[in-house]
């Protein structure tokens, strides 16, 4: 493989251009969502940037989409010191890659949409653990009404005795939420 030799004005001018849907080989790419090739950019007439690529040395040139579905996530440019003739099967080749670049960006970006909604519910279960603690809490810190200790000649009056049954039922139930909250 030959190795990539400096273009650094033509760089510059590519990083600091502006894609124009149908304008140059990105543009045209971007606006068929198809591969493209360019046999000399140098006498290309909407190629802005020739004069530049001429100065560097640039003339060969292909392009393809970065595709999910319909949608154009990017595309990539290529150039060659040579002036080439198309290759339909390179053109192929590079467009099932942009395919497969595309689905693996939306991979990418599913798998952190993934993890931020894990990241949020387990935080939000974190709160919610802490808020039922604080209920139980204040629930428990509320005494069960005292009965007073019954003399030998009087019970328990109905009332007290139903309130703290139904204080210690309250109680276990409260346990019982706490111990299941805990597994999820």
């Amino acid at each position: 493989m030959p190795a990539a030799v400096p273009a650094p004005q033509f760089e510059t001018a590519t990083r600091q251009g502006k894609v124009i849907h149908g304008d140059g080989l990105p543009g045209r790419v971007w606006s068929t969502g198809k591969p493209g090739w360019i046999t000399d950019v140098t006498r290309e007439r909407n190629f802005r940037r020739a004069t530049i690529a001429k100065r560097e040395g640039l003339h060969g040139a292909f392009g393809f989409p970065i595709k999910l579905g319909d949608k154009i996530l990017g595309v990539v440019e290529g150039f060659s010191r040579e002036v080439r003739e198309p290759d339909d099967h390179f053109l192929q080749m590079v467009g099932d890659i942009g395919d497969q670049l595309g689905r693996f960006i939306e991979h990418r970006r599913a798998e952190d949409d993934l993890r931020q909604t894990k990241d949020k519910l387990v935080s939000a279960n974190a709160e919610l653990e802490r808020e039922e603690f604080r209920s139980a809490r204040r629930i428990l810190r509320k005494q069960p009404p005292r009965c007073a200790k019954p003399s030998r000649s009087k019970k328990y009056s109905k009332g007290s005795y139903a309130r703290r049954k139904k204080w210690k039922a309250s109680a276990r139930s409260l346990a019982a939420l706490l111990t299941i909250s805990t597994i999820f």
